[in-house]
């Protein structure tokens, strides 16, 4: 017999699938007698008396209103029946108890309580709350507070339980039994000091990579929960801090930056449509990162955002700005050069320059401010004499700006 909590599992999950089963998602009806009963009202109003025209515009009104319904109906995330959520809460209330399960879509409907993590007025109960805590919530226009008597998390795949994560313990399905292991559950976090160690002095005997404590092979279990169920609560406040301004994310390597960051764009595009389109932007520095960024946006509902590193982005928004520039870099660019360039007492150089020069907003003048001040090496001396102590002297700036000047020239001869 299963441990009790898997059994409690077990249960919920054949509840769910049976109801899955009996209730199977119906899709949206066809737009297309809406959209033609549109033409036709429209087509009324050009040539109606206006007597008639506001009851027309009335009926129009109403039809596009249901043509949006539908639209966003479509558009809305559908409940995967294979793996329907990843997390499972008990809460008491007063005398009554209910189960609320957390997935990647919502789907309330005769005795079904699943709901999507991105909807934050009910999934901050679990991101904000361990299981045995008392809460209080305003949901909506009401407050509740009540206890989390049960907080899981779980793997379902094609429809079978294969791990349960919660305070007791860690149950993973071997075959056709539950091992009870006493490890840490898993954590969105990483850094130094985190590397998987083969294992401990002393006993390469009798452990191998691949295993834990008691022999097990960790290969064997290859259903962890899903990422959205590590969140943590200090994440999940980044995630869902409210639009707008400029939200840093810092931590050490592997603590969960790059997760919070597009769970957050899953949450602003479920609050705002207009966030899934080509007018969103994630800009990373490596290739690998950006491949990782393109293959989990998908998984997480996000489909239209655009994914760049940062050379490809400012290499088309160079080309865009200053398309009379040379598509190609020089690869025989003195190392001085490069550092002048790098340095960043030049941005506040060439800050100055812009201050104190009157012109308009325009790419020629922001090609010619940027050349005087290369150009210069009065400028550039004075720039860096006065905010930095770098051993930077004015024979080599002298040397870095003659050949910036020659490059110039020949840029505009």
């Amino acid at each position: 017999m299963p441990h009790p909590i898997v059994a409690d599992e077990l249960a919920l999950l054949d509840d769910v699938n049976q109801k899955l089963r009996e209730q199977p998602y119906e899709s949206p009806p066809s737009e297309t007698d809406i959209v033609d009963e549109l033409v036709r009202i429209r087509e009324e109003i050009h040539d109606a008396k206006e007597e008639d025209k506001g009851a027309l515009l009335e009926q129009y009104n109403r039809n596009l209103a249901l043509l949006e319904q539908l639209r966003a109906a479509r558009d809305r995330a559908h409940l995967d029946l294979q793996s329907p959520y990843f997390a499972h809460l008990r809460l008491r209330e007063g005398q009554r108890t209910r189960d609320l399960c957390l997935g990647k879509a919502t789907r309330i409907d005769r005795g079904l309580r699943i709901v999507d993590w991105r909807n934050a007025p009910v999934s901050r109960i679990f991101y904000r709350y361990q299981q045995g805590e008392e809460y209080e919530e305003e949901l909506g226009d009401r407050l509740v507070n009540g206890e989390v008597v049960a907080r899981r998390t779980v793997a379902i795949r094609r429809r079978t339980l294969e791990r349960v994560d919660c305070p007791e313990s860690v149950f993973v399905r071997r075959g056709d039994e539950w091992v009870m292991t006493h490890h840490e559950p898993p954590r969105m976090a990483g850094g130094q000091g985190t590397a998987l160690r083969a294992h401990h002095h002393g006993e390469g005997g009798g452990r191998r990579l691949g295993t834990d404590v008691e022999g097990f092979r960790r290969r064997v279990d290859k259903h962890l929960p899903d990422i959205a169920g590590l969140i943590d609560a200090e994440q999940f406040e980044l995630i869902t801090r409210p639009h707008g301004g400029v939200v840093v994310v810092r931590g050490t390597a592997g603590s969960g930056k790059t997760t919070v960051a597009l769970h957050r764009i899953a949450w602003m595009a479920y609050e705002d449509p207009v966030v899934d389109s080509d007018r969103t932007l994630v800009v990373v520095f490596s290739r690998a990162l950006r491949d990782y960024v393109d293959h989990v946006l998908p998984a997480l509902g996000v489909q239209r955002v655009r994914v760049r590193t940062f050379s490809d982005w400012v290499h088309k928004t160079r080309r865009r700005h200053f398309p009379k520039l040379p598509r190609r870099l020089r690869d025989d660019t003195p190392s001085l050069v490069v550092r002048l360039k790098q340095h960043p007492v030049l941005l506040h150089v060439l800050e100055d320059h812009v201050r104190r020069t009157e012109g308009p907003a325009t790419m020629e003048q922001a090609f010619d401010d940027w050349a005087s001040v290369l150009s210069s090496p009065d400028l550039l001396w004075d720039g860096f004499r006065a905010r930095t102590t770098s051993t930077i002297s004015r024979k080599d700036l002298e040397r870095a700006s003659n050949w910036c000047r020659d490059r110039i020239e020949e840029l505009l001869l």
